[in-house]
């Protein structure tokens, strides 16, 4: 008897504890709803809390500081429900500054680049007036005048003095005549050695020429000569083939000086 009254009393305790476990969850549910709807700022130091402040992200009336010392401040606050004109033109402010910051450091790399590039533009310009042998007119060779819209973005290049320390082009199209008047073994070798050297000088990376239809002209240019001196007509057949070389030099030269 004693057993069936215990047995019954736990059967009508049970829906009690089963309903407290119920009203658990649902405050847990409510706390973690809330915790996930409010809003909420990381900072990573103290010091930008002051930032929300200025930007008038946070109200005013809910906004406190209070000073710790060692000049240390705790502040606290609540978020606007709603940005403010004010505050929209501040952070406006702030960005406008970031971007000039980002454009000034941009500038700087940049302005140090076409200095670079001025110094290989004066290398590759001296090399072709070098090899071509065009004459650097009065007030020298202008490669890139000095621009009248925006003078700051670099002085105007001009090549005043060429040294001469290859054969040039107008060189070997003056000995060329002279060549076909007497084309022995040992002249023409030496010219198509010349000559060989002067294609080499031009398909170099001194120069930079980046045009492929140039750079194929070139190589092919190279290959004939290269092959002029094996011709079985022997000195003649060689003058032909580095006549034709020294024209399509000319006008390759005549390409790169326009």
């Amino acid at each position: 008897m004693s057993d069936e009254k215990q047995s019954g009393d736990k059967r009508r305790g049970f829906p009690g504890s089963f309903l407290i476990f119920l009203l658990v969850a649902v405050l847990i549910a409510l706390t973690v709803q809330n915790f996930l709807s409010a809003k909420y700022a990381n900072v990573s130091f103290s010091y930008q809390v002051q930032h929300l402040v200025n930007l008038e992200l946070i109200n005013p009336a809910d906004s406190r500081m209070v000073a710790l010392g060692d000049n240390l401040v705790t502040l606290s606050g609540r978020f606007r429900d709603r940005l403010t004109e004010e505050g929209k033109a501040r952070y406006k402010y702030l960005e406008l500054l970031d971007r000039e910051d980002m454009l000034s450091e941009k500038k700087e790399l940049l302005g140090e680049e076409l200095q670079s590039a001025r110094g290989d533009v004066i290398s590759a310009a001296g090399w072709f007036l070098e090899l071509s042998g065009i004459a650097v007119p009065q007030g020298g060779y202008v490669v890139t005048p000095l621009s009248p819209v925006a003078p700051e973005q670099g002085e105007a290049i001009v090549i005043e003095n060429v040294p001469r320390r290859v054969t040039s082009l107008s060189q070997l199209q003056q000995r060329i005549s002279s060549l076909a008047n007497n084309p022995d073994d040992a002249a023409v070798k030496q010219f198509g050695s010349d000559l060989s050297n002067l294609v080499q000088n031009f398909r170099s990376p001194a120069l930079g020429i980046g045009q492929e239809n140039l750079k194929q002209q070139l190589r092919k240019i190279d290959k004939d000569v290269l092959q002029a001196s094996t011709l079985p007509q022997g000195g003649v057949a060689a003058v032909e083939v580095f006549s034709s070389a020294l024209q399509q030099l000319g006008a390759i030269v005549d390409e790169l000086n326009t």
